[in-house]
């Protein structure tokens, strides 16, 4: 292997992913059963308030940390030919934000060669064609949704990691009222006001998490190792898996 692919190889063999999935997994037990997990404290109506929202702004603030990583490794596995860690680890922001801005606007081919697919030009058998080209539709509805999450949250990421301007609490007089997170702008003069929702973190990072790790696999096996012959997964509307065998 040359040396200008070898850095490139480790960074998609590493295993970052289990961290998010460790961490977004132990914080989600957390929110489910705050009671066991911090029975040290003297555990009131309120503190558990706001212990659960703070687990949910923890929570959601990894997906988007993730869907940022997420979005400039998908853009790379289109763009890039060996040397991905040059793109890796030297992307601005703005590049992700403007691809999830315009996902919707692309077309399946993009999206076919995104995934590692062959061209049409290449697939023969119609019906395997036509398989690729649903699985390519599919990926894309959910990249719009991956899409729609991190562009609605990536505000919120950003205050939490920069300055701290992130406050859970709850609205109303009893303490049975729904729970929210409060952020005020850079400027201090306005505020945001989130109702969070977990359950859509939670599943949005399983889908990347699959997602991520198969294209890995794919572009790892095609473009660096050049394999004549490798696996890739077709995805369905509920994101099952089928593996075939490009030869």
């Amino acid at each position: 292997m040359q040396n200008k692919t070898k850095v490139s190889h480790l960074l998609l063999e590493s295993n970052n992913l289990a961290w998010f999935y460790l961490k977004i997994k132990k914080m989600k037990q957390m929110y489910d059963d705050p009671k066991y997990y911090f029975k040290d404290l003297e555990m009131n109506n309120q503190l558990e308030i706001e212990i659960k929202e703070s687990l949910k702004i923890e929570i959601i603030t990894s997906v988007v940390q993730l869907a940022e990583i997420f979005g400039i490794y998908m853009k790379c596995f289109h763009d890039c030919k060996k040397v991905i860690h040059k793109k890796i680890l030297n992307y601005g922001v703005n590049e992700v934000i403007d691809f999830y801005q315009n996902i919707d606007k692309k077309s399946i081919p993009y999206i076919r060669k995104m995934l590692g697919y062959p061209s049409f030009r290449q697939v023969l058998n119609k019906e395997m064609s036509n398989k690729l080209n649903e699985s390519s539709k599919n990926v894309k509805l959910l990249l719009i949704r991956i899409s729609k999450f991190y562009l609605k949250y990536r505000f919120l990421y950003n205050s939490l990691k920069h300055g701290l301007r992130v406050f859970p609490m709850f609205i109303g007089e009893d303490l049975k009222s729904e729970s929210c997170t409060l952020v005020l702008t850079e400027k201090l003069n306005t505020v945001a006001l989130y109702n969070l929702d977990l359950n859509e973190a939670v599943e949005i990072y399983e889908y990347m998490a699959i997602l991520l790790r198969n294209t890995m696999q794919v572009y790892r096996d095609r473009i660096i190792d050049k394999k004549l012959s490798y696996n890739a997964h077709i995805y369905s509307k509920s994101f099952d898996s089928e593996v075939i065998t490009k030869e």
